[in-house]
């Protein structure tokens, strides 16, 4: 057979499949009818699915469908130019009309509908019945032309029992089977809520896919979790060392709190061990007398005194460096602060015991910080716990606040942070002789006074042309 007329045969073949597809589509009211309600369905010509139910988009503007040429289409057209309102989808002299959001009527599918019959636009909606001797009792509301009705629909006679406005089999208030939620599992015999067996083991009930009620007992602990309130949890106990070894200092978590292993400070049983661990999901601790297994309680473990030796990392206690005594490998006791004045220095003594000295950092003009005695800065002194500018007063503690800026010189004009108007200070304190006491000034304004560096530095370093300038300068 000719090419030609194959190929022309194959175009025209192409051609007569894409009009039958073009063509899907369908107009319930038979295309441009603006009197009956329609329902269009199909393709419009970008290829868009098309499920149109026409409406209403005002007062008298209807939103009409139809078909053209194969393809799903619309318009708006105006009921008022034949003297019509819009109503229920199409052009009426009733204003009468009834929408229904659940087209049919399907009892285990919660519907509502939209009507207005002569009065004011209502809402219903399907409902459970709330007296008590008719629980599974439906009103199932739906649509006849412009007429709003319900139907009473016994749930219980199907098998079945009414919830939010349906008829159900079974209801699962988690979802299903979810083992982290507690819920409660409702059909026509009743309700079950999932609930713990022990610890370890949870009762899960759910709905199965006959709609139907089930159960199963999961082993919450198979997920390293435990059973409580109807669920698995994570346990609030963990611990870090389960196998209770008194030679290893273990910690125990519980609900947030860190629990290790201890030793008793008390004197007249220092080689107590209180060994904590999980029991279930909660915390406790066992009193161990390690002196009675002849052992001698270290550090939270109780361990042969072949096993223990006291190391010192300061032992010749240098007050500048904080030291660290190490007994079987774990820091037991540092070197600290007893109050700002005195440094508490800790020391091995000859029978691997710590001991305790005292040493007054204030009788080297210092004071105690960190596990040492600390020099304040330059041109700052130590008072009221902290290094500050100068004791203006002379009540041992700084008056203006700790030093920020550490390169002036006793003396110098500063503010409450100890920084010159060089440095950066708006205004600055000022001894004044005559008062007795500093004051505070600008340091815009002594920089517009006319400073005479030869002059006398009666006045902190500072002085104007006349000392007479500088008093009425300060005392103003």
């Amino acid at each position: 057979m000719n090419k030609k007329i194959i190929l022309c045969l194959y175009a025209l073949l192409i051609i007569i499949f894409l009009s039958f597809v073009s063509a899907e589509c369908n107009d319930s009211d038979g295309g441009i009818n603006y009197y009956t309600r329609g329902h269009l369905v199909g393709t419009n010509k970008w290829g868009d699915q098309i499920d149109m139910l026409e409406s209403c988009q005002g007062g008298s503007i209807l939103a009409e469908g139809f078909c053209e040429s194969g393809y799903a289409t619309g318009s708006l057209y105006d009921c008022s130019q034949e003297g019509k309102i819009c109503s229920d989808g199409k052009c009426t002299t009733d204003d009468s009309f009834c929408e229904d959001d659940e087209p049919g009527k399907s009892i285990e599918v919660k519907g509502a509908i939209r009507f207005k019959n002569g009065g004011e636009i209502t809402n219903a909606e399907d409902g459970c019945s709330v007296a008590l001797d008719t629980p599974n009792l439906l009103y199932e509301w739906y649509c006849d032309g412009t007429t709003a009705k319900f139907d009473e629909v016994h749930c219980d006679e199907l098998n079945m029992f009414c919830s939010d406005g349906a008829c159900v089999s079974c209801t699962d208030s988690d979802g299903g089977k979810n083992y982290d939620e507690p819920g409660s599992t409702k059909d026509l015999g009743g309700t079950e809520t999932d609930s713990c067996l022990d610890e370890a083991t949870l009762q899960e009930y759910y709905c199965d896919s006959n709609g139907q009620r089930q159960s199963e007992t999961v082993k919450c602990s198979d997920q390293g979790k435990i059973c409580s309130g109807g669920k698995c949890i994570v346990n609030p106990c963990q611990d870090n060392e389960p196998q209770k070894d008194i030679a290893v200092r273990g910690t125990v978590m519980y609900n947030g709190q860190e629990l290790k292993d201890g030793c008793s400070n008390a004197a007249d049983t220092p080689d107590l061990l209180y060994e904590w661990y999980c029991d279930g999901s909660v915390a406790k601790n066992d009193e161990i007398h390690c002196d009675e297994l002849g052992l001698k309680c270290i550090n939270g473990k109780c361990l042969d005194k072949s096993q223990i030796s006291c190391e010192d990392s300061d032992p010749h206690n240098d007050i500048s460096l904080k030291g660290q005594i190490t007994m079987a490998g774990e820091v037991v006791a540092e070197d600290g602060c007893y109050d700002e004045a005195t440094l508490v220095q800790i020391n091995c003594d000859g029978n691997d015991q710590v001991s305790y000295d005292a040493y007054y950092c204030s009788k080297d003009g210092k004071f105690c910080s960190e596990g040492v005695c600390k020099t304040c800065p330059a041109g700052t002194i130590w008072g009221g716990g902290r290094c500050g500018v100068p004791d203006h007063d002379a009540d041992g503690i700084p008056d203006l606040g700790e030093d920020k800026c550490l390169d002036t010189s006793p003396g110098d004009a500063i503010n409450a942070e100890g920084c010159s108007c060089e440095q950066g200070a708006e205004e600055v304190y000022i001894e004044n002789a005559e008062k007795g006491m500093p004051v505070l000034k600008s340091c815009e304004d002594l920089k517009n006074l006319p400073w005479n560096e030869a002059c006398s530095d009666d006045l902190a370093s500072h002085c104007c042309n006349s000392i007479k300038d500088q008093d009425e300068f300060l005392t103003a």
